[in-house]
């Protein structure tokens, strides 16, 4: 596996180098749809389950179309190679891990091109929060930890290292971790190409 460590974290220009030219994408979990609009698609289909935050969205951009869904949902709702690219973006922690596992697996089906992750690098605890203070606590509750390692062994071929990303400045990092001087948690951006896209 391709790994870069980086000490800067525009992780939103990363993802737009890999989804560059691609025509379409889904973004799991999109919350209030803030960095969904500044991903560089021109069709965008943003879901989460947590029908609140899609209420609140904080965008009206017309090329975002917003979708009550659990992850889990996606093969009985899309079909096989009907979209370019798959974001996770802060969203495979929410899952224990072999669950997390066999989303991935289905989203691998649906999509064309790619599947890209976006995830907190080894544990890190949330429970009873909610960032967004719209009650989804139960959806943002974090049940599996990933690392570099577990993506490889899926087939990930790219992965992108932002060091010290969830750090004091972070509401969920400081309930995590109250003491003072706590280390900061990595993130993790990686990128299955499917084969379909080659």
């Amino acid at each position: 596996m391709d790994v870069t460590e980086l000490t800067q974290h525009d992780f939103v220009a990363d993802i737009n180098r890999w989804v560059s030219g691609l025509p379409s994408l889904i973004d799991v979990g999109c919350g209030l749809g803030d960095l969904l609009t500044r991903i560089d698609c021109p069709i965008k289909i943003g879901i989460d389950a947590h029908r609140p935050y899609l209420e609140r969205r904080r965008t009206d951009d017309p090329r975002i179309v917003p979708l009550t869904m659990d992850a889990r949902e996606m093969p009985a709702r899309f079909l096989p190679g009907g979209v370019a690219a798959i974001l996770f973006l802060d969203v495979l922690e929410h899952f224990p891990y072999d669950e997390g596992v066999e989303i991935l697996r289905q989203a691998e089906a649906l999509a064309r091109e790619s599947v890209i992750v976006f995830t907190p690098r080894g544990w890190f605890p949330q429970h009873n929060f909610d960032y967004f203070n719209l009650g989804g606590e139960t959806y943002q509750e974090h049940r599996s930890a990933w690392n570099v390692a577990n993506f490889e062994r899926l087939g990930f071929t790219d992965a992108i290292v932002y060091k010290a990303f969830h750090g004091p400045g972070n509401p969920s990092f400081l309930r995590a971790f109250p003491e003072p001087g706590a280390a900061p948690v990595d993130a993790l951006l990686v990128r299955k190409v499917l084969q379909r896209g080659k």
